[in-house]
């Protein structure tokens, strides 16, 4: 059903003034040149005192421990997220020259292209949060169980794509991933009374091994040993 809502056609709103969107019509057609695109993107610098209008950073304890195709899928959609951040940028230096210049603007008209102004930005800000869940959902793959809960959507907005305190996040999603393993693994008849505990009735003490066959058990353990990794929340990749 949502797919279906998707693809359908969106109510129309009132027309724009024909010159307004003859203008907006030949930017749609354009077909814009990388070194045009870039020049642009230079041009609509973040606001000193706004970095949130950026594309958020991904955390580099994270990032230096990803394989090459997750780091280039998330270098793809970095690149698709700046173009709704210099959108948003536009929109706060509208904003920001309407603030500079208000007493040059009747209140009804400053207000109403602010307006416009905010619910434009909110729109783009919904596309750069999509983009957001998209980049933490390819990154989850490569995390471990009990750290893919960083993952979530509930991360506060921030310059970092997993929040400002990711020690304190992974800290946090380990503890959650215990207690549920801890509460699914639980066996419910755990505490059953034995009559005669630490022994069955038909007990006969330990296995009787031979020298020989018990060094071979006991040799045998080594080799079931993990190997260890330095990396304390990436899944290792194997090659």
């Amino acid at each position: 059903m949502e797919i279906l809502n998707v693809l359908q056609d969106e109510p129309l709103g009132a027309d724009l003034d024909a010159t307004v969107a003859s203008s907006f019509v030949n930017i749609l057609k354009q077909e814009h040149r990388k070194e045009t695109i870039e020049k642009f993107k230079q041009k609509l610098k973040i606001p000193g005192n706004w970095k949130l209008l950026g594309v958020p950073k991904l955390n580099q304890d994270i990032w230096n421990n990803l394989p090459l195709t997750a780091k280039t899928k998330d270098l793809a959609l970095q690149k698709s997220q700046q173009s709704i951040s210099k959108g948003l940028v536009m929109a706060a230096l509208i904003a920001d020259k309407l603030a500079k210049n208000s007493s040059d603007i009747s209140k009804d008209l400053k207000q109403e292209i602010l307006r416009i102004v905010v619910e434009g930005s909110t729109a783009l800000s919904f596309g750069l949060e999509d983009l957001n869940s998209v980049r933490r959902s390819q990154i989850k793959a490569c995390l471990r169980p009990e750290f893919q809960g960083i993952c979530t959507k509930s991360i506060p907005t921030s310059e970092f794509l997993f929040g400002e305190n990711l020690s304190e996040s992974l800290n946090a999603s380990k503890s959650a991933a215990t207690m549920i393993q801890h509460a699914m693994t639980s066996k419910p008849f755990g505490n059953r009374f034995h009559p005669y505990p630490g022994k069955s009735l038909n007990f006969t003490g330990p296995p009787r091994f031979g020298a020989q066959r018990m060094r071979a058990h006991s040799n045998s353990f080594g080799k079931l040993t993990a190997p260890q990794t330095s990396n304390r929340f990436v899944t290792p990749q194997t090659k």
